[in-house]
C-alpha cells in the first residue's frame, strides 16, 4: 500500500498527464499507470487495445469528444480525482483481481451489468463506521440499480467495478463519510 505521500505524487503526475491529452483535443482510449501516475502517451481506439499494450497495472480511461465536452471533463484530472482513482484501482487489483472498471457506453448503460430485472442485495457500509454500528442492506432490481448507477457515475467522487454478478460502488461525497455499497446478484427467492 502506497503512503500518503507517494498518492499525492502519483496523481499530481496523473493530472499533470490527464490534462495533456485534454489539450490535445482527440478523442480514444488511455492507460495511466498504477504505480507512477504516468502514461506511455498513447492514445488508443478501443479499451482492449489499450489494456493489452500495458506490461504493468494501469487505469484505463475513455477521453471525451471534444465536440461532445461540455461541463467539467468526465474523467478525473484535479488531483483529489485523480488520487481518488488511484487509490481506488490500486485496492481493487489487490483484492479483486477479476473485476474491471464499470464504463459508460455512449447510448446510455453500464458495460458487464445486465439490465435484466435480476435482483441484487445492496449492502451499504461507511467506510468509517462508528463502533456496533450496522450496516444496511436492501434488496433492488437490475433495473433500478442500472440507473442508480449511471447516476452516481456522473459527477465527483464515485467510482465503481464489476465482475458481472457483483457490483462495487465507492461514492465520496463533499462533507459527509466515504460510502461504499457492494450489490450482490441474488435469487428471486432470497430478494422476497
Amino acid at each position: 500500500m502506497h503512503t500518503r505521500e507517494q498518492v499525492a505524487r502519483q496523481a499530481a503526475h496523473m493530472s499533470e498527464t490527464m490534462h495533456a491529452f485534454l489539450r490535445s483535443s482527440r478523442s480514444g482510449w488511455v492507460a495511466i499507470r498504477l504505480d507512477g501516475g504516468g502514461s506511455d502517451g498513447a492514445i488508443y481506439p478501443d479499451r482492449a487495445s489499450a489494456e493489452g499494450d500495458q506490461r504493468e497495472p494501469c487505469l484505463v480511461l475513455q477521453l471525451p469528444e471534444p465536440v461532445r465536452m461540455y461541463g467539467p471533463p468526465p474523467v478525473p484530472v484535479t488531483h483529489n480525482e485523480c488520487a481518488d482513482h488511484l487509490r481506488f484501482m490500486a485496492e481493487l487489483l489487490a483484492t479483486h483481481p477479476t473485476h474491471t472498471p464499470v464504463t459508460l457506453q455512449d447510448g446510455g448503460g453500464l458495460l458487464g451489468l445486465p439490465n435484466d430485472g435480476s435482483y441484487y442485495r445492496a449492502l451499504f457500509r461507511k467506510r468509517h463506521r462508528q463502533p456496533g454500528r450496522q450496516d444496511m442492506r436492501s434488496t433492488v432490481v437490475s433495473g433500478e440499480m442500472y440507473r442508480d448507477l449511471t447516476t452516481h457515475l456522473v459527477g465527483e467522487g464515485r467510482l465503481a467495478s464489476t465482475d458481472g454478478r457483483i457490483v462495487r460502488l465507492s461514492i465520496r461525497e463533499r462533507h459527509q463519510p466515504p460510502i461504499e455499497i457492494t450489490y450482490t446478484r441474488c435469487d428471486t427467492t432470497e430478494a422476497d
